[in-house]
């Protein structure tokens, strides 16, 4: 018979929460929520019983699914956390509290538990019923718990198969959730979260809601939870290891805190000296003050000082409580104040991850003797409990010694060499690089054997000390030892960042090295550098930043600068202002804009657009087709085409974007991709008021229930391929969408069928291709593509058979610009002006006498333009009248040709130099002579970054 899985031996599943909180934060724990009334009432829907009270039953055990929270909040009167345990504990046949031995839904629990173990012991008579009465001491109880763990393991088994062919490096069995790499769940959890429940759903029929949890710490949990209020602490109890003395002072007990923090003799102080802790039988025996230590509870008497003892993170730290009335609580840590419910101390006491190790020392007041609890004699054994953790992070590079630290360094390729063998028997030889590799090598191994813990400023991340930027949030600092363990290795030359960072380093060294001042920490020296210099600061999950940075010569100096910071400078050189060249075409295919920018965004495209077009052509555009719409560009646009009704987005863009993943080859989802997207732009006998009014970016209808489920089936791939199908094969381009239910669900079809391809990358984007179309089916990307439909309605039959559709027309002569300069290096950009200037009026030349002179036989469009072009515009008296007006004295002027001027001052700003040119192949016959200032240098310090080939 199927039952829960245990793990033999040493397993994640035995450790505790606080432990695995630790050990395991590369990791991220799934968990089925509600696992054990979700699959018992699914399997009692599939047996059906037939008994009258079942109606009944099935009503108690669906609030203790559906409406769990409420239940437990609303007729209970406990918190969620501790209101779980309840319901679990009741249903397993465990008594309720006192209080709530009459409540009306613990007695209807009761019967509903009474119920179902009645229909286990019926299903399983003839499994096992026998030997759990010879074997169990209360069979009728652990005979519901081994009927509803028969679904669990199913659905775990089921969660297995899924699970494991994405190749986890890390999995675990918890019972009712797995443990699996955070690399396998992110960057989409909920939607990872999601398709693990379709699948189970799929394969075993139950239905299940997988979520993944969080652990926090109880300190974790008071902070998230309330804003704290400053409090004043004198300096000298905000050091490390006087926390529970900090904690007397908040209690009204500061002359005995500050006589003890005073001492400067005594085997307290020596403890203190050595250990940075105090043990609270220390505090008590000097200040004289009775402390009685107990396990926590949340009953107390108003006024109750007490001190609360937290092992957060393996660091003891005291944090001082006071009860300020039976329903309200006061927690200090130093110099941070908390005021918050008795209910809210009770569930972080519940929900805490080191709940285990949470221990509480009353000041002065013994508290009352309670059921079940130990004996003085064993409580006074509590005293020894040591505390002394700082009250705060120590900052970016100062490490608090990990709960559990992974003691195994990496170790080098290679043993290392005797020092004997860095010298160099040639005296012209030099070994340079390898002694800085030297250097940082053990820089790094200092770090990981713990020698070393830096102090920073910031307080909510955990950085690493020898990157620029790299940083975890506080909570998942253990990140950091892996990190520095697996990038700032030999391979890497230890530096992870790239050559930029070591171009820093090899400076930083050769300075100590002329000024006779070796001071070392080369990586951590760097890094902290290029924190200062980059501005604004990179994104903390960047490894590596070659990329987004820049060298600049200032007056202070050479810094390396963000690549924005550069962009932004006003003194940047403006020959390089023209990156992008924007076009437009019109509703018969004309050129109607070819000008160069300076950006692609929305300001500098509506002006280049205002003055690129006279105000009649503004006043004649009514319909704008963009590859990226957005409110702003409809607002702006507006304001300089003031006919403007309708900006919609580009259908053919999204299936070229899907086509970089096969190499712009198209397969057999893109063509069913692009069969879809016509559907966007195909004209029925409708009006334009079918699709609604004219989206302009900021009233999008909220996506209904059935659209919420279609689109989560995209998300996940879940579509049944039945249905799939049949969308597929009733797809008719020539008809036009009516409701956004049928977009979402044609893609959602192609997803389905199409799995494999779906998943390939994308390049541009760098997005899966089923990402890609989930974010297609937007609400706003999907009004922005109605648009085509509403835009193509509103224009009359005749007049769109020339209309190109969306922006494919303006793609086709992107790529003839790219033939034009495919061979071009560098130009000014004057010069770009005025070739593109001509190229549109080739254009236009061409595009104007087809249209309104066709010949009788139709012509390539470059035949036909040399066919234009080829005929006289002067004749030959009127062309030497006019240059001899340009005749000066015996010399003979140039034209004023447009852009000439502009051209000639760009030309002048280029350093007229005649540059070197590139040296004669050196003579290897002849022997170089060395100098001090020419020593050949031999190491293994790649100095450019670049790594080695492989032979």
């Amino acid at each position: 018979m199927r039952s829960r899985r245990y793990a033999e031996a040493a397993s994640v599943q035995n450790l505790g929460t606080a432990w695995q909180a630790e050990v395991l934060q590369h990791t991220v724990d799934l968990d089925i929520e509600n696992c054990s009334f979700t699959l018992l009432l699914q399997m009692l829907d599939k047996l059906k019983p037939q008994d009258p009270s079942w109606s009944d039953v099935r009503e108690t055990l669906r609030e203790c699914v559906e409406f769990r929270t409420f239940t437990i909040q609303n007729k209970l009167k406990l918190n969620v956390t501790a209101g779980k345990q309840l319901l679990q504990k009741v249903f397993n046949g465990s008594a309720p509290p006192g209080d709530l031995t009459n409540n009306e839904f613990i007695i209807r629990l009761q019967r509903a538990s009474l119920f179902c173990r009645w229909v286990a012991a019926s299903c399983l008579k003839d499994i096992a019923w026998a030997s759990m009465l010879q074997f169990k001491e209360k069979p009728d109880l652990s005979v519901l718990t081994y009927f509803w763990n028969i679904a669990e393991d199913m659905v775990l088994e089921s969660w297995l198969r899924k699970a494991n062919p994405l190749q986890s490096k890390h999995t675990s069995l918890h019972f009712d959730g797995i443990r699996l790499d955070r690399d396998v769940v992110l960057p989409d959890t909920h939607g990872f979260c999601d398709s693990c429940s379709a699948w189970i759903e799929k394969d075993t029929g139950f239905k299940v809601k997988i979520r993944a949890k969080e652990h926090l710490n109880f300190l974790q949990l008071l902070q998230k939870a309330i804003a704290p209020q400053e409090v004043a602490c004198p300096d000298n109890l905000q050091k490390n290891g006087n926390c529970i003395l900090a904690a007397l002072h908040h209690l009204g007990y500061g002359g005995q805190a500050a006589t003890m923090a005073a001492a400067s003799e005594g085997t307290e102080h020596a403890f203190f000296t050595r250990r940075q802790r105090r043990t609270y039988e220390q505090v008590s025996k000097f200040t004289q003050l009775p402390i009685f230590p107990r396990m926590p509870c949340t009953e107390f008497v108003a006024g109750q000082k007490f001190l609360l003892h937290l092992a957060t993170a393996g660091q003891p730290h005291c944090l001082a409580a006071q009860a300020l009335s039976l329903e309200q609580v006061q927690l200090t840590n130093v110099t941070a104040t908390y005021k918050f419910s008795m209910a809210d101390f009770s569930r972080m006491l519940t929900e805490a991850t080191d709940r285990k190790y949470i221990q509480f020392f009353y000041v002065e007041q013994k508290p009352d003797t309670v059921v079940l609890d130990a004996n003085e004699a064993e409580y006074e054994l509590l005293l020894e409990t040591q505390a002394g953790a700082n009250h705060e992070d120590d900052g970016e590079d100062n490490f608090a010694e990990d709960f559990v630290r992974d003691v195994e360094t990496q170790e080098d390729a290679e043993d290392d060499e005797p020092e004997d063998a860095l010298q160099c028997e040639d005296e012209s030889v030099t070994h340079v690089g390898d002694e800085l590799l030297v250097h940082l090598k053990q820089e790094v191994q200092v770090f990981l054997t713990g020698g070393r813990r830096r102090k920073g400023r910031s307080a909510d991340t955990a950085r690493c000390p020898f990157c620029p930027f790299r940083a975890w949030p506080k909570i998942k600092r253990g990140r950091v030892l892996h990190h520095v363990q697996t990038y700032h290795c030999l391979a890497k030359q230890y530096v992870a960042s790239g050559t930029k960072q070591l171009k820093l380093i090899i400076a930083l060294h050769d300075f100590d090295q002329i000024v006779s001042a070796p001071k070392g920490n080369y990586l951590y020296r760097s890094s902290r550098l290029l924190r200062q210099t980059v501005s604004p600061a990179l994104s903390r999950k960047q490894v590596l930043i070659d990329r987004f940075l820049r060298l600049v010569f200032t007056e202070e100096g050479p810094q390396f600068w963000s690549v924005d910071a550069v962009r932004s400078h006003d003194s940047r050189h403006l020959i390089f202002e023209l990156i992008i060249v924007l076009t437009c075409r019109g509703r018969t295919n004309a050129v109607v804009l070819l000008q160069p920018g300076s950006s692609d965004d929305t300001e500098v495209l509506v002006r280049m657009l205002a003055d690129s077009l006279p105000a009649q052509g503004l006043c004649q555009i009514k319909y704008l087709s963009v590859d990226n719409p957005s409110a702003k560009l409809y607002k702006e646009a507006k304001h300089v085409c003031p006919n403007l009704q309708v900006v919609a987005l580009d259908p053919t863009h999204l299936a070229m974007t899907c086509e970089y993943a096969s190499s712009r080859k198209r397969t057999a989802a893109t063509r069913y991709l692009r069969i879809i997207l016509r559907k966007l732009t195909a004209r029925s006998e409708l009006s334009a008021g079918t699709w609604g009014p004219i989206f302009c970016g900021e009233n999008a209808t909220p996506f209904t229930r059935e659209e919420q489920r279609v689109r989560a089936q995209l998300a996940d791939r879940s579509m049944r391929k039945a249905e799939a199908e049949r969308i597929l094969a009733n797809l008719d381009a020539t008809k036009p969408f009516l409701l956004r239910l049928e977009w979402i669900q044609a893609l959602a079809a192609l997803t389905s069928i199409y799995r494999s391809e779906v998943e390939r990358l994308a390049p541009g984007p760098n997005r899966k291709i089923y990402q890609l179309l989930h974010t297609a089916t937007a609400a706003n990307r999907t009004e922005w593509f109605f648009n085509n439909l509403r835009l193509r309605h509103m224009i009359s039959s005749e007049r769109l058979s020339l209309l190109p559709i969306g922006t494919a027309s303006n793609e086709a002569l992107h790529h003839e610009v790219n033939n034009w300069f495919r061979e071009t290096q560098k130009l000014h950009k004057a010069t770009l002006s005025l070739k593109l200037s001509i190229m549109q009026l080739g254009k236009l030349l061409t595009h104007n006498n087809a249209l309104y002179k066709p010949t009788t036989r139709q012509m390539p469009e470059a035949e036909l333009l040399a066919r234009l072009t080829s005929k006289d515009l002067f004749r030959a008296t009127e062309w030497e009248e006019w240059c001899s007006e340009l005749v000066d004295g015996s010399i003979k002027g140039k034209a004023e040709l447009q852009l000439h001027h502009e051209r000639e001052i760009e030309r002048k700003k280029v350093n007229p130099r005649s540059f070197k040119r590139p040296a004669a192949a050196e003579d290897s016959s002849l022997l170089r002579r060395r100098t001090p200032n020419t020593l050949l240098r031999q190491d293994s310090l790649r100095r450019a970054g670049v790594r080695p080939r492989k032979l």
